[in-house]
């Protein structure tokens, strides 16, 4: 077997966000979580002793319903933030629904450029001048922007407001728009994004900002899901040295019993 993932419960006050929750998904957890004994999937963290915090990589949604559930602990999974630990992705949102008229139309706040390329709006990015360009397959248009790194995450969060909650998005991986019209039929609006790194995602966190959820993509090797520990743990009945002995020894129960397992290959989830 693999070694085994660095599980511990710390203070949820030790937990600092990067990205934007989703309020309904938070809504249904905390219903969820309500009516539960157990914790099961543990979010994903690196420490961060600079400001002597755990920066949240993947979990947003399960820290901010815990907080808001008023647990005092939470369960993690401690991550090193470097390749190839932790490989860092940017998503694309492939909208449906909306034309890129009315965008243009309904936000002049945000200053868009056309262009004639899909080639120099990434130089464009890449120069730090925009942020993220569009495309409806036949104009392109870019959200240009200053070289300030906070102005940068503001109009990205304007940007994803746009749509969020209002239009169906697809989250993807590829940014050529023809290819993903064969898969995605209907009339969409494509938004590529600027490419984060870790460095970017630290400074996000430092500077307590928030980059919209659904763009940034952490892929973790060996990822603990299922951990199933009795929330009781992480009310504050017992210390954190106690629950972190309690999570130990559950672990040690289970080894001998077979009931941990590493799986390499990737995984679909239909129903998430």
């Amino acid at each position: 077997m693999e070694k085994l993932p660095n599980l511990k419960i710390v203070r949820v006050d030790k937990l600092r966000l990067h990205e934007t929750v989703d309020p309904s998904r938070v809504a249904k957890l905390k219903k969820i979580i309500s009516q539960a004994d157990l914790f099961t999937n543990p979010p994903i963290v690196s420490y961060m002793p600079s400001i002597d915090k755990y920066l949240v990589l993947d979990g947003a949604n399960r820290t901010t319903c815990l907080r808001e559930l008023n647990y005092k602990y939470i369960l993690v999974q401690v991550v090193q933030y470097s390749m190839p630990e932790v490989n860092l992705l940017t998503w694309n949102h492939f909208v449906s629904g909306i034309s890129l008229k009315n965008i243009l139309e309904n936000n002049s706040q945000i200053n868009f450029k056309k262009i004639q390329s899909s080639a120099a709006a990434k130089k464009m990015i890449s120069k730090g001048q925009a942020v993220a360009y569009l495309t409806d397959g036949k104009s392109i248009y870019t959200a240009n922007c200053s070289d300030g790194f906070k102005e940068k995450i503001s109009i990205l969060n304007s940007i994803v407001g746009i749509y969020k909650g209002k239009y169906v998005f697809n989250r993807v991986l590829g940014d050529d728009y023809k290819d993903l019209k064969k898969e995605y039929p209907k009339d969409n609006v494509l938004f590529v994004f600027n490419k984060f790194v870790h460095r970017d995602i630290v400074n996000v966190t430092k500077m307590r900002l928030y980059v919209p959820s659904g763009i940034t993509r952490h892929i973790i090797q060996g990822r603990a899901l299922r951990v199933d520990i009795p929330l009781e743990w992480l009310n504050g009945e017992f210390s954190l040295t106690v629950s972190n002995d309690k999570l130990k020894k559950l672990i040690q129960e289970r080894m001998p019993l077979g009931k941990i397992r590493y799986y390499n290959e990737p995984t679909y989830i239909f129903n998430d």
